[in-house]
């Protein structure tokens, strides 16, 4: 009635108040340029006014219209959850405390896929077409669910991220495919049938007085065939509701079953790598991530020296792990030679102490073929130990290296790329490279007070004609 107000219209008149605060907020911030942090506080409670009573219309209208009542409820109290939520993280400022950011987008996700669910209650789809919304609503709340798992574990997981743009894909076509269907008619018709399934009526054949179904029947006496009709008032009746036959629920269980083995086994994946990071951080490992693999780890600091071979074996649980690097640490010929173990394709050494000889177990790396050395002691003898390496790739800067050194390249059969920053290296050392006869490309940096100069670019190209020779400055 015009003079009531019902829970929808309370969010509207919210919605358009809100709406309103943030445009004058707005205009004012743009007129008068002045955009302090209670602006931006007032903004963003407007904002999150106007979304969360969106997102509770849907709910409301379901409760209201008796429709959807299991996802209406719940659907409210999110909304009201993740506006109390919004409102404690904008005015307490917690924007810089550890995780509470990610509680704002996960509420907001559910609010969101509530409302959806609501809306789409309101179609009531013919019996063969049920399915459909059963599809629409899983992939409504099964792309929350992961999309909150994502958040959760700040994962950008490549198969996490397929999964949601499927159960995207399905939660729109969907969604969108509902409404054309109600459009067309392919909806739930109710019928109107008489409220009495049964009446007693007296058999003119034999006298027999017995309660008979309305329709066809037949006395149980004489025989005599009847057929009974009652003509009055009727109520709406609907059709009785969907129902999976056992060999579809095998069907759908068996799916959903091995949809949920694969995710589990992903996340379970992206979990066990995350807490190997966080353990490996406590001994200055510092975790590069791709998709929500850790692919990369970097190590340095004082509290490298409580690094043992327990981390090295954690090292190995990394599946897409292929590059480390060492910075200002000191590496015990233990772990050195433990770290033969690893399938990765490179690592680096910068400013590290590494014990006699134990570059030498750099070559019994199955898969490397990236090594790259800095501002650490290199001598004739560990380019020596290297010999016959798999590295293709090699960096050098500031080792210590003599001509003597260099000239041992000559025995890296894989070799064809090499960055030079060696101030110690003359004329006559670079010129020995013609030897190396993989070498593809050359990038030579040259410092002040180097004993070789730019101007060896000249006869350095004519002495390796078939290498492509950089020189930059270092």
């Amino acid at each position: 009635m015009a003079g009531q107000w019902s829970l929808s219209r309370v969010l509207l008149w919210s919605v358009i108040v809100a709406l309103s605060v943030s445009g004058l907020l707005g205009i004012g911030v743009f007129l008068f340029a002045e955009f302090g942090d209670l602006s931006a506080k007032i903004l963003g409670t407007t904002l999150g006014v106007s979304f969360y009573s969106l997102m509770a219309l849907g709910g409301a209208a379901a409760l209201e219209k008796r429709r959807a009542k299991v996802g209406a409820l719940p659907g409210l109290a999110v909304c009201a959850v993740g506006f109390v939520y919004l409102l404690l993280f904008i005015w307490l400022e917690l924007f810089d405390r550890g995780e509470w950011w990610k509680g704002v987008p996960i509420l907001a996700v559910f609010a969101a896929s509530f409302a959806q669910a609501c809306l789409l209650s309101f179609v009531r789809l013919r019996r063969r077409l049920v399915w459909l919304g059963w599809t629409a609503h899983t992939a409504i709340f099964w792309l929350a669910t992961l999309i909150a798992i994502m958040i959760v574990l700040e994962s950008d997981d490549e198969w996490l991220i397929r999964a949601a743009g499927v159960l995207a894909i399905g939660d729109g076509c969907a969604s969108l495919t509902i409404p054309i269907l109600a459009k067309l008619g392919n909806v739930e018709q109710v019928t109107r049938r008489s409220p009495h399934s049964h009446i007693e009526i007296t058999c003119p054949g034999c006298g027999l007085r017995k309660s008979y179904p309305v329709g066809n029947v037949k006395c149980t006496q004489c025989g005599l065939r009847l057929r009974v009709e009652v003509f009055g008032p009727t109520v709406p009746v609907e059709d009785p509701p969907f129902q999976f036959t056992v060999r579809s629920l095998l069907v759908l269980t068996f799916i959903v079953a091995a949809g949920l083995g694969l995710l589990s086994m992903r996340i379970g994946g992206v979990v066990t790598q995350w807490a190997i990071a966080r353990s490996l951080e406590a001994v200055g490992g510092n975790p590069y991530f791709s998709s929500g693999n850790v692919y990369g780890i970097g190590f340095s600091g004082p509290e490298f020296s409580a690094f043992t071979d327990e981390h090295v074996d954690m090292l190995a649980q990394l599946p897409e792990l292929n590059t480390i690097d060492f910075s200002n640490v000191t590496i015990a010929d233990g772990i050195m030679r433990r770290l033969t173990r690893l399938e990765i394709n490179q690592i680096s050494f910068d400013e590290v102490r590494l014990p006699e000889h134990g570059l030498a177990h750099v070559r019994d790396m199955p898969a490397l073929w990236g090594l790259a050395i800095a501002k650490t002691t290199v001598a004739e003898r560990d380019i020596a130990a290297l010999e016959g390496c798999r590295v293709r790739n090699l960096t050098l800067r500031e080792t210590g290296l003599t001509d003597k050194g260099l000239a041992r390249l000559k025995r890296w059969h894989k070799l064809s790329e090499l960055h030079l920053g060696e101030p110690n290296i003359t004329k006559t050392g670079l010129m020995r490279l013609k030897d190396v006869s993989t070498l593809k490309n050359l990038h030579l940096e040259i410092a002040k007070g180097d004993k070789v100069g730019k101007e060896v670019e000249k006869e350095l190209r004519a002495a390796l004609p078939n290498v492509d020779i950089h020189i930059h400055d270092r």
